[in-house]
């Protein structure tokens, strides 16, 4: 008999169920891999984009307005193709839209990456939370016995 979990994320448990009953469960698993792997790259792009000072101070003034490429870089001692290139890294992270109006490229900030890592930090968040207070309850009861 095999149970059937819906909202498992650990690979281990796929693994076992794939080796118990590799007929049913090969498919649902090579599915489970793929959807993993594009979260995992679709986070690895995020924080990529967030690493970078520059990247971060753009994302900053294109929260206030749209700007287009040559007004952004006039900020930065850099070229126009290096801010075009960490204009590409925040579009693939999909913080960032362009729009070419004529000769001009325009950029629009899109916060739903900032909605994808937050479940993420929440989760190590909770997890902190819960290990110092394991580590303060530990100091508390030992607090008396050793000094």
């Amino acid at each position: 008999m095999v149970i059937f979990f819906k909202n498992i994320k650990s690979y281990t448990i796929w693994l076992t169920f794939k080796i118990i009953s590799r007929k049913n469960y090969t498919n649902w698993y090579s599915f489970e891999i793929m959807e993993n792997s594009k979260r995992n790259d679709e986070l690895d792009a995020i924080f990529h984009a967030l690493a970078d000072r520059t990247r971060r101070d753009i994302l900053a003034r294109l929260s206030k307005e749209n700007l287009s490429i040559k007004t952004l870089a006039q900020n930065y001692s850099m070229t126009l193709a290096a801010v075009s290139k960490h204009i590409r890294v925040l579009e693939r992270a999909k913080f960032v839209h362009t729009t070419k109006e004529g000769r001009v490229h325009k950029c629009k900030i899109d916060f739903a990456p900032i909605q994808k890592i937050e479940s993420q930090i929440e989760f190590y968040k909770r997890f902190w939370a819960s290990q110092l207070e394991s580590i303060e309850e530990y100091l508390e009861e030992n607090k008396d016995g050793k000094k």
